[in-house]
């Protein structure tokens, strides 16, 4: 016999509170921001044949094209051939704090 109760649970989660350019580590979007801010969202890795592709996978968020490009160009400076750039541009509004992605052109 399965006998239950209802009790008070608390929960502690993990919950993202700001974002923060990785290259001039200004804060670039909050919770409480009301224009609709975008900022660019980068994920790199390489496509090189061995099991290490996988743990290539990196993010980044920047705030501006500026920052955006200074990281870029260190990024392929280094680059074997194979490198690949992944540019996002997002979007967070306050009244639901969902980030919408939108495809960046070019």
């Amino acid at each position: 016999m399965i006998r239950e109760e209802t009790r008070e649970v608390i929960q502690y989660a993990t919950v993202c509170v700001g974002t923060y350019c990785d290259e001039c580590k200004k804060l670039i979007v909050s919770l409480n921001d009301d224009d609709g801010f975008c900022f660019y969202h980068v994920r790199t890795h390489h496509s090189d044949w061995g099991n290490d592709s996988v743990d290539s996978v990196s993010s980044f968020d920047f705030c501006s094209m500026d920052c955006l490009r200074s990281h870029m160009e260190e990024y392929f400076e280094n680059a074997c051939g194979s490198e690949e750039y992944e540019i996002s541009r997002k979007q967070r509004t306050r009244d639901v704090g969902v980030v919408f992605n939108e495809r960046y052109p070019g």
